[in-house]
């Protein structure tokens, strides 16, 4: 009975034994993975604090459309002092927690950090001679947000138009125009809602910046004039002249232009 009762205590010694050493590891993952957390909110928290440092004193652009800014660093009522377009420019003079003090010519004061970059890819179009810009390339729709969809082109699907590649490069300029009723404004219908208005002249010498637009019986296009030289050669951007969507930009010499007939729509 004796040697039973030994053998009753080893069996639960060793029992416990290999509870506690499993209990003990149990507490060392569970310790490793708090410590792995720790780390990382540290890791994000100083890229965080890094991020909002480099934002100080730079020019900065609002990822979103429509972003409050506020009159302290806070949501309260009736402490909005302007809202921000999609792409609108300010200074961030500094921060405080996640909250941007900001200036420009239009607003002044608090909007929050997440909506901004000093990134000017992430905010406007990139653009590659030849490439196709559908409803559903990202370059597309930072044009669109750009414009707040002002066409349609977003709602309707469809790949990006001459006139909203025109008026995106229109307003980048600062260039906005008191557009009269007549719809729509697609090519070689340009010159007829403009022709007359405040700000707009109309000829046939190109000028850098400004439109050329096509109408003659072979085909309909407008473009922007990226520059002129002394000779009269213009090089010259657009979408769609030859198939929807499609960018291309390309040099034409004074002979080459002249053969389209075009007129320049200058405006300031």
């Amino acid at each position: 009975m004796y040697t039973a009762f030994i053998e009753v205590i080893k069996d639960l010694w060793i029992f416990v034994s290999s509870h506690r050493v499993s209990l003990s590891a149990s507490q060392e993952i569970l310790l490793l993975a708090e410590t792995s957390t720790a780390q990382t909110q540290s890791s994000e928290t100083a890229q965080a604090a890094h991020t909002l440092h480099t934002l100080e004193n730079r020019v900065c652009y609002a990822t979103e459309s429509a972003v409050n800014c506020l009159q302290r660093p806070q949501k309260k009522f009736d402490t909005l002092r302007g809202v921000l377009e999609y792409g609108q420019s300010v200074r961030v003079v500094h921060h405080k927690n996640k909250w941007s003090f900001v200036e420009s010519a239009a607003v002044q004061g608090w909007i929050e950090t997440r909506y901004l970059t000093d990134d000017q890819q992430m905010v406007f179009p990139q653009w590659s001679n030849g490439e196709a810009y559908d409803a559903d390339n990202i370059e597309t729709k930072k044009l669109r947000s750009c414009l707040n969809d002002e066409l349609l082109g977003d709602l309707l699907k469809l790949p990006l138009q001459p006139s909203e590649y025109i008026m995106y490069r229109l307003k980048r300029l600062g260039i906005r125009i008191a557009w009269p009723l007549e719809r729509p404004r697609l090519p070689g219908m340009w010159q007829s809602i403009l022709n007359g208005k405040k700000g707009i002249s109309i000829g046939f010498e190109p000028k850098t910046g400004s439109v050329l637009e096509c109408a003659n019986d072979q085909e309909r296009f407008l473009a922007f004039v990226e520059s002129v030289t002394p000779d009269e050669s213009i090089d010259i951007s657009c979408v769609g002249r030859r198939e929807d969507g499609v960018y291309e930009k390309n040099t034409y010499d004074r002979a080459q232009w002249r053969r389209w007939r075009p007129v320049f729509i200058s405006l300031t």
